[in-house]
């Protein structure tokens, strides 16, 4: 991870989905189980001085 933040990308948001119903064919219903998601977006400055291509 130390090496992205040397290269100057830094956290910028967060996003995160709990889905507890699941779906199929139209039919709704609820079990034990859980689907997570988690976004992570990340931004960086990018100049003439620090652009690697």
């Amino acid at each position: 991870m130390t090496e992205y933040v040397m290269e100057g990308w830094k956290l910028y948001s967060v996003i995160t989905n709990d889905i507890s119903a699941i779906s199929i064919g139209g039919i709704t219903g609820s079990t034990n189980a859980t689907v997570d998601e988690i976004i992570l977006i990340f931004e960086r400055m990018v100049s003439k001085g620090n652009l690697k291509i």
